[in-house]
């Protein structure tokens, strides 16, 4: 199969800022000002498309938080990552992004997934809330929540050579995130069910289920 064209980074970053843009122009511009944040992004641009690095790190995360997740603790991450990648904690008040990128449709539904961390992050903060305040599976569902929105988009808008990208995938698109070591089927499923109770509302009314979406605990 030949392979397809690589999708240059800031081409990415607009086709993610669209996708939330059409869904709600609150989302598209609070994705427009943190991907144009050199200050809350630490991305990698590859061309071998064995991208391994995706992570958000929560404002203010400590490495007692980071420990306390055994899923997400790596002690050696340095070591495995840098020198690029040397940090798992965050002491600033914004959400980073940490995300090798490789120029493929499914590295775009990726980097949404990861920008969905830190717009919930944000959210979060601005109700009173932070990462302490949910789990490890519904901070799952608020970044897949977004990266369902961005999924469908592509789906539907991107040219037929540019959605078959990742040559190694047989099933939808927005799933081949599933294959990631850790099983988040159950996340991935209730998020989706959620975003499309949003897509059913009409446009202007859509506000509250965003915030639901992204953090619950304040409605």
């Amino acid at each position: 199969m030949a392979q397809a064209p690589y999708i240059e980074l800031e081409a990415a970053k607009d086709i993610i800022i669209v996708a939330l843009n059409r869904f709600d122009p609150d989302l598209g511009a609070r994705a427009d000002e943190m991907l144009h944040d050199d200050r809350r992004l630490n991305i990698v641009e590859v061309t071998d498309r064995e991208a391994v690095m995706m992570q958000c790190r929560p404002a203010g995360v400590t490495m007692d938080d980071v420990r306390a997740n055994a899923e997400m603790y790596i002690p050696d991450f340095a070591e495995r990552f840098g020198p690029a990648f040397t940090r798992q904690d965050n002491p600033e008040d914004y959400a980073i992004i940490d995300f090798e990128y490789d120029g493929t449709a499914r590295s775009i539904i990726w980097l949404a997934h990861e920008t969905g961390h830190a717009l919930a992050d944000d959210v979060q903060r601005e109700n009173g809330h932070s990462f302490r305040d949910f789990s490890a599976g519904e901070m799952e569902e608020q970044a897949y929540f977004i990266q369902h929105i961005v999924s469908r988009y592509v789906r539907e808008h991107m040219p037929e050579t540019v959605v078959a990208a990742d040559e190694h995938r047989q099933d939808d698109l927005g799933e081949s995130i599933l294959k990631m070591s850790f099983d988040r089927a159950a996340q991935f499923t209730n998020a989706g069910q959620t975003f499309e109770n949003a897509q059913a509302q009409p446009p202007a009314e859509r506000s509250t289920s965003i915030q639901k979406a992204l953090d619950f605990k304040s409605i």
